[in-house]
This record gives C-alpha cells, sequence and structure tokens, in this order.
C-alpha cells in the first residue's frame, strides 16, 4: 500500500520475527480485548487523510494494558482511515463507519446483556482473537527466508523481502518459488536418498536473491540472475570436509541426468561449479524472461577455476 506522506510502497508482512519488531511487523497473534463503550471518532491527522473510528486493543479482559506480554510491543488499536496505513494493530481501513456502527448497534439490541457485563468504570470488554492462519509452504526443503538471507546485514534482508514481494514485479516471486519447488528440493531429495537425512547433507543457500542495492553492494553484474530471484549458489558449510566432493558428485549428477525430477534439464539455465575462496554450485532456473535474452532452450554447463574465465564442462574437468 503507497503511504500516507510518500509514495513509498509498504507491505503487510506476517514474518514471525517481524512481529517482534515495534512499529514493523503484523499485531502477533493472541487473545486481545476492546472497550465498546470508549470508540473514538474519526480525525485530521494530515492535510487530506484521516485516522478512521478507532478503539485502542488491550491485552487484558479488564481494558487496562495495552502491552503484549511475549514481544513487549504496545499501543495497537483498531481502526480505519482513508488509507491502509498500520504499524501493527488492525486496520479496517474505510470499512470502519460500518464497523463501528455494528457495534453500536449490538450495543443497543443486546443492552441488558452487555450492561450486565460492565464494571464500576464503565467499561464492557468484547474480545479479539488474531490468528493469521497456518503459513503457506514455500518449497519442501526450503524456506523464504533461506533465499533472502544475507551476511550484509538486517538492512539488506529486509531490502530483499521488500524486492521480492514487490506487488509490481509477481514474476520475482513466482520464479524464486519454482527455483526452490523445480530444483532445489529436487537437488536435496537427491542427496538426502543418497546419504541419508542428515544435517550435514542439508544444501545450505549461500547466496540467493539480491536486491539492486545489495548486488552494487556486492559488486555484482548488473545482468545477474540473483537480481530475478532466479539463481542460488548451494554449498554444504555443514560438511565442510567433504563439501568438494559432494558438490563434484551432485554436479555430475545434475549434468548426466541422474536427478530424479531433473532429468528434463530444459529447465535449468545455467548450472557452473565455481571456486572462489571456497566451492559451490550457481544454479538457476530458465524462465520466460532468460529464454528471451539469450534465446535458447538448453542449459548453459560451465565451470569457473578461481581466478580464469568460465570454461564449458566436457564432463572431465571438475578436479580443480
Amino acid at each position: 500500500e503507497k503511504g500516507l506522506l510518500n509514495n513509498t510502497t509498504y507491505y503487510f508482512c506476517l514474518d514471525k520475527d517481524w512481529q517482534k519488531e515495534k512499529d514493523k511487523g503484523a499485531i502477533p497473534e493472541g487473545e486481545y480485548y476492546i472497550n465498546i463503550n470508549d470508540i473514538k471518532e474519526r480525525r485530521t491527522i494530515f492535510s487530506e487523510n484521516t485516522f478512521g473510528k478507532n478503539t485502542r486493543i488491550y491485552t487484558d479482559k479488564d481494558c487496562s494494558n495495552t502491552t503484549e506480554s511475549h514481544t513487549q510491543r504496545e499501543n495497537f488499536y483498531l481502526h480505519g482511515g482513508d488509507k491502509y496505513g498500520n504499524n501493527g494493530g488492525i486496520d479496517i481501513g474505510k470499512n470502519d463507519k460500518r464497523f463501528f456502527n455494528t457495534l453500536e448497534t449490538l450495543k443497543k439490541e443486546y443492552k441488558d446483556i452487555l450492561d450486565s457485563t460492565q464494571d464500576d468504570k464503565g467499561k464492557i470488554a468484547i474480545k479479539l482473537e488474531v490468528e493469521y492462519g497456518e503459513e503457506i509452504e514455500f518449497a519442501k526443503y526450503f524456506t523464504f527466508d533461506e533465499m533472502v538471507k544475507t551476511s550484509q546485514g538486517q538492512k539488506y534482508i529486509d531490502l530483499n523481502k521488500k524486492f521480492v514481494l514487490d506487488n509490481q514485479y509477481p514474476e520475482r516471486l513466482q520464479s524464486l518459488k519454482d527455483l526452490c519447488q523445480k530444483i532445489l528440493d529436487k537437488l536435496q531429495e537427491h542427496i538426502y536418498e543418497q546419504y541419508g537425512e542428515s544435517q550435514i547433507y542439508k544444501i545450505n543457500i549461500n547466496s540467493g536473491v539480491r536486491c539492486k542495492e545489495l548486488n552494487e553492494k556486492l559488486g555484482g553484474s548488473k545482468t545477474s540472475q540473483h537480481s530475478h530471484c532466479e539463481v542460488a549458489d548451494i554449498a554444504f558449510l555443514n560438511n565442510d570436509k567433504n563439501n568438494k566432493i559432494l558438490l563434484i558428485k551432485l554436479y555430475e549428477d545434475i549434468y548426466n541426468k541422474k536427478v530424479i525430477g531433473l532429468k528434463n534439464t530444459s529447465i535449468i539455465s545455467q548450472c557452473i561449479f565455481e571456486l572462489n575462496s571456497s566451492y559451490w554450485i550457481h544454479i538457476a532456473i530458465s524462465t520466460d524472461r532468460w529464454k528471451k535474452i539469450k534465446n535458447k532452450n538448453k542449459p548453459d554447463f560451465l565451470t569457473k577455476p578461481k581466478g580464469v574465465a568460465y570454461h564449458v564442462y566436457n564432463g572431465t574437468n571438475l578436479n580443480f
């Protein structure tokens, strides 16, 4: 949603870690209360925007405490407004008048019952249950957070998340899901079938998504597939001693079409065995964008030893 003060796009995120952050995440799941005898009217807060009808959200039935116990966040409101905009709380937008008018109607219709629950301070508490439902599975073995992580700090992780979730570019999220579900999941299943389902054989995402700011900071190519959510650099960081051996075997199995679910390698755009300070495999999904640019339907299998140019893989030159 566009912001009140500028044209910046903001996102509603249910990320569990963000729920702990003040003025950032959604209101944490749980039980809350409102006092329906304390409904405030709409008011102008900027020249052309109003904060809609509203009431404070409490964390106790007495409607005296506003601090959420697990995160220590506070001052949530159930409110409306001309534009969506929320640092937690519950925003019902332009539906605020209808919602609160319905509460007023219920107060009149069930006056005797509600009056009997009123305390000596005139408060009538109504319970709210906040629940977001089950989290949509991103992929079988890989999470959204794994794909947007970076060692460059939380600032760039947050920028990566916004980059992927930008509604103006839905192909970014779709490409990332396809990469995980159609390629990375297949590779992980292949590894587990060979060696057993152990943490030391969990594929690590060295580098996944790179928003523009992160890509520039890392000195990445302006045409990098990382900046189109199409690629991941993978390794076995929990098994560093055998990382090279495992990667060579995996790369050969991909090339020789031995990975179940990846025997049709046309779904891959690039598969590169690389060495810099360590070994990794750079593997990318073939998208309509990629096919249009490269005008090809077959993957590039390449090797990249440290300090030298890329070489076309010929089936024999991985031991460097």
